[in-house]
């Protein structure tokens, strides 16, 4: 079944462990050591778990309607930055197979709801089979650098975005 263990550092001990619906793909630690959040490609979600009484319980579920491609805390963990493929509002993909609308999401995670997002990736009607783009780039790497700004690396480009604290996302 799947799990996180929660290892103690430096004597690498397992001190915990946390029993998972379904296999992770990403974690990430919250602001304080009792919240934790989760990735799944599964059901495409991003779960936030929270520790009680030294056991970890899910108590939000964030629908992204296709998996999460990465994902990125804040230096102060506040935030979330996942990276997908598609978001529709219902939980759940786009109809057609092939589209695709690649997006940086901005998840604040103390009431776990989608704060800004800012596609990378604009694709339009037009779109008839995998590779057909309109324009844009799949982000695949995320990191917050020391002034806050976020730096984005994308798939099958050199391009290397940094995005200051100052923009909107």
């Amino acid at each position: 079944k799947p799990q996180l263990a929660i290892v103690r550092s430096p004597e690498l001990t397992i001190v915990g462990r946390v029993p998972l619906a379904r296999a992770a793909d990403w974690i990430a630690f919250g602001a304080t050591d009792d919240t934790l959040f989760v990735a799944t490609r599964a059901d495409a979600a991003l779960h936030r778990l929270r520790e009680n009484a030294g056991t970890f319980r899910e108590d939000a579920v964030l629908a992204l309607g296709r998996p999460a491609v990465t994902l990125e805390r804040s230096a102060d963990g506040t935030q979330l930055w996942v990276a997908t493929t598609d978001l529709h509002a219902a939980g759940h993909a786009q109809l057609g197979n092939h589209f695709v609308q690649d997006q940086l999401l901005s998840v604040s995670g103390a009431d776990f709801s989608i704060r800004a997002r800012r596609l990378t990736a604009e694709r339009s009607d037009r779109q008839a089979k995998p590779g057909d783009v309109d324009r844009g780039v799949s982000p695949m790497g995320v990191h917050e650098g020391r002034d806050g700004a976020l730096w984005v690396t994308f798939a099958g480009s050199d391009e290397l975005w940094q995005i200051r604290a100052d923009e909107s996302m």
